[in-house]
This record gives structure tokens, C-alpha cells and sequence, in this order.
């Protein structure tokens, strides 16, 4: 038996469950230091790249950092999150010089 043949909203209340939960994440994630999420960086650096450009000096060399030495797999599925690839994609637009040809 599935899940969503439990719900007795079905589709919509699993999805919004689902999204709380994220929400919920990521407002935990938001509220910490970098420092506690570097575990998370791929989420951590999605939220960073959600409130580009309105992020700070150390934020964005996080953001830097994390495009430069990250596994290119993990760089390469910010761009599927629509939510960020245009913040995404004016970011490394305008830091072209220190992340080479990204």
C-alpha cells in the first residue's frame, strides 16, 4: 500500500508535507554558522545562491569555494534547481575571474 492511498487528501497534502519539511530545513540551515552546515554545503550553498545578491563578502567566496572544489557532480546539480540558475548563473557571470571557466 502506498502512501499517498493513506492520505485522505492525497497528492496535494504528501507534496505539502514534503515541502514543509524542506522549508523547515532550511530555515534551520539559515539560522546557523557556516560552519555547522559545511556538512549540508550543497543545500548551504543553494540557500546562498537563493538570496544572491543580497549575501555578504564571506558568503559569496563560500559560494566560490564550494564551485571550485567541489565534486563536479555536486556543482553541476545546482543548475538543475530552477529556483537559483539564474541567480546562479549572474553570480558566476560576475565572479568569472576568480572561478576560471565554470
Amino acid at each position: 500500500m502506498s502512501l499517498l492511498s493513506t492520505s485522505p487528501r492525497g497528492l496535494f497534502s504528501s507534496s505539502l508535507a514534503v515541502t514543509e519539511i524542506e522549508m523547515h530545513n532550511m530555515n534551520e540551515l539559515v539560522n546557523k554558522p557556516a560552519i555547522q552546515v559545511a556538512e549540508s554545503g550543497h543545500l548551504y550553498i543553494e540557500i546562498l545562491l537563493g538570496k544572491y545578491p543580497a549575501i555578504s563578502d564571506q558568503e559569496a567566496q563560500q559560494i566560490l569555494e564550494f564551485l571550485t572544489t567541489a565534486p563536479a557532480i555536486d556543482a553541476a546539480l545546482l543548475t538543475c534547481n530552477d529556483v537559483i540558475a539564474e541567480n546562479l548563473k549572474t553570480f558566476k557571470h560576475g565572479y568569472r575571474k576568480n572561478i576560471g571557466r565554470i
